[in-house]
């Protein structure tokens, strides 16, 4: 499966104290496959994608409630975090 990204500017983010430590270990053998599942493309391209993705788990919750409203009894009432 290949992974779309795209890169958003943030700012400048100061992480400040002597304590903060980034440790990471490359395997070179594995680095050249691990790019290859990655392609770069515009804010707008991966905005929509996201957007149809969001819209697909929307429909299909609302599938799900349809179902166990309709066949198992259970209600609809609630928002998103109390579900079933």
């Amino acid at each position: 499966m290949i992974c779309k990204y795209t890169d958003i500017w943030r700012g400048i983010y100061l992480v400040r104290g002597e304590n903060v430590v980034l440790i990471g270990e490359i395997d070179l053998d594995k680095e050249d496959d691990i790019i290859k599942q990655f392609e770069y493309h515009s804010l707008e391209t991966v905005s929509q994608i996201q957007q149809k993705e969001i819209q697909q788990k929307a429909d299909l919750v609302k599938k799900n409630e349809k179902i166990l409203f309709d066949y198992r009894g259970f209600s609809k009432e609630g928002d998103e975090d109390d579900r079933y």
